[in-house]
């Protein structure tokens, strides 16, 4: 099944991008053929009901991707071909089946990168090229038969309609045959061997309109079954990848971390151009870095790991999305990419899929402090207290080091006048790997709940030695100051923080507390 919202729009805007397209391009194509009762105003008409299809076309492929874009391009740029003089390929049906062979194979490509760089699609089968190819050229024999006027070979006046028809009708249906034995799936020939009798019946009896519209469905029809089994079972070119190069990929499943210091390749060194971007806060410039090292090596799982972290803290949940399936789809074992995709899901407020998501990192990696404090946030935001204090004290467990989540246990903690707890879980916190903001200050306010304001106080100028430039530490000091009676230390401490905020209300919060502290 389809795991993730973001995989279900980039799959609706691709297949209605391509439904839209093909009715622009026949409206374009009616107007430059100069179809019969068409005007010059009906020719205009035409022509902009063509751009309107074309212009919604692109909008729903570049929601998906700037790639998916020029398929719309390609496609109309194929009918022109196809319709439009001189060339006009449609006269010339091996011309016109190769065309349609080029779009089959473009297509395939931007699926088969999609998930796992665009360096993949140098990997394509060799098999599944020919088959792109092959079974569009076969199908467009069917031209013959229902537009011979305009055919250069002539096949039916050579021949006779019924020997072209049957020639036709034969090729159409082993277009429809070539798919299961290419790929090799039983499953599918039961769909498209019943397809293929239906096409040889349509093609060796039916007139032109019907034959078109039947042939239309039925492609439809089996491109929907192919992406249909390709996403609620499993990768029909899985075996015929496994032939390839590629496979390496697949069935990677070394140490997906990020990369040791001394390790000098390309991607490593743009790797670590990517993380020190990300930590310095630049997004934009680590995705670039991160690119990269991808383009230096496609199966570089911590690039992919990398490059769906940033587009998340960018907050472009789509791509971070895609990002993180690639790592996936190199690493099925990797905890950190169903981390980063649970992410992505509490983005999209789909707290439900996260937490499915985050129990199956947790299951690939029953010691991922990562998966389990990312579940508590997710209880967090669901207001599950109970079990969001389960998942950090799991966390904490696994990860002694981890001080968001002690200070985050300390919040709750200090919330629920648990105070001795809460300076416990905070000064863990300040023994963690990474820096938490305000952690003294909410020491401050623990030790100053249990009256020991000399701690408070050690506590808070600790916080404002971290962060000169806030105004609210101040202004704490301040307040801890005057309970001690030190009102000449208290009203400087005011007015520094005055002087360090603009916002109003602070300031005028600040200063009817300097002022009750003026004989």
């Amino acid at each position: 099944m389809v795991a993730h919202p973001s995989d279900v729009a980039a799959l609706a805007g691709l297949l209605i991008s391509g439904v839209l397209v093909q009715p622009a391009a026949a409206a374009l194509a009616a107007a430059h053929r100069g179809e019969a009762g068409l005007d010059e105003s009906g020719r205009r008409r035409t022509m902009l009901a063509g751009l309107v299809f074309f212009v919604f076309a692109a909008l729903f492929a570049v929601c998906v991707s700037y790639v998916a874009f020029t398929y719309v391009l390609s496609a109309l740029a194929a009918y022109s071909l196809y319709y439009v003089r001189p060339l006009r390929l449609c006269r010339v049906t091996p011309a016109a089946g190769l065309l349609a062979g080029g779009i089959a194979v473009f297509l395939i490509q931007l699926g088969y990168s999609s998930y796992a760089g665009a360096a993949a699609a140098l990997w394509m089968p060799k098999s599944v090229l020919l088959l792109a190819l092959v079974a569009p050229l076969a199908a467009f024999t069917a031209r013959e038969v229902w537009a011979p006027e305009e055919s250069m070979l002539g096949l039916a006046r050579r021949f006779g309609e019924r020997r072209t028809r049957l020639v036709a009708a034969a090729l159409a249906a082993l277009a429809c045959a070539l798919p299961p034995v290419v790929l090799r799936s039983p499953w599918l020939a039961v769909v498209f061997v019943p397809a293929g009798v239906l096409v040889f019946v349509v093609v060796a009896r039916a007139g032109a309109t019907s034959m078109r519209r039947a042939l239309t469905g039925t492609a439809l029809a089996l491109v929907a079954s192919l992406a249909v089994w390709g996403t609620a079972k499993h990768p029909l070119l899985e075996r015929e990848v496994a032939a390839t190069s590629f496979s390496a990929a697949l069935r990677a499943s070394g140490d997906s971390g990020l990369p040791a210091g001394g390790d000098a390749s390309p991607a490593a060194r743009a790797m670590n151009e990517g993380l020190a971007f990300l930590q310095r806060g630049d997004q934009g410039a680590a995705v670039a870095a991160f690119r990269r090292a991808i383009e230096d090596d496609p199966e570089y799982v911590p690039a992919y790991l990398g490059m769906g972290a940033a587009y998340r803290m960018l907050g472009r949940a789509s791509e971070a999305a895609r990002a993180f399936r690639r790592a996936l789809a190199l690493d099925p074992g990797n905890a950190k990419a169903r981390v980063g995709i649970a992410q992505t899901h509490m983005l999209h407020a789909n707290p439900d899929s996260a937490i499915a998501e985050l129990g199956r990192a947790m299951a690939a990696d029953p010691r991922s402090s990562e998966a389990t404090y990312t579940l508590a946030l997710v209880y967090l935001d669901t207001g599950d207290l109970p079990r969001e204090m389960d998942m950090l004290n799991r966390t904490v467990s696994i990860d002694p080091g981890h001080s968001a989540a002690y200070a985050r246990l300390g919040d709750i903690h200090l919330s629920a006048g648990r105070y001795a707890d809460a300076i416990a879980a905070l000064k863990a916190s300040l023994l963690g790997r990474i820096p938490v903001e305000h952690v003294h200050s909410k020491l401050a306010n623990a030790y100053h709940s249990l009256g020991d304001v000399a701690s408070a106080e050690a506590e808070i100028r600790k916080e404002i030695q971290l962060a000169p430039k806030m105004a609210s530490p101040h202004a704490i000091l301040a307040g801890l100051l005057a309970e001690q009676g030190r009102t000449d230390d208290a009203r400087r401490e005011f007015e520094t923080a005055l002087s360090l905020t603009k916002d109003e209300q602070l300031r005028a919060l600040f200063q009817r507390q300097l002022d009750a502290l003026r004989p």
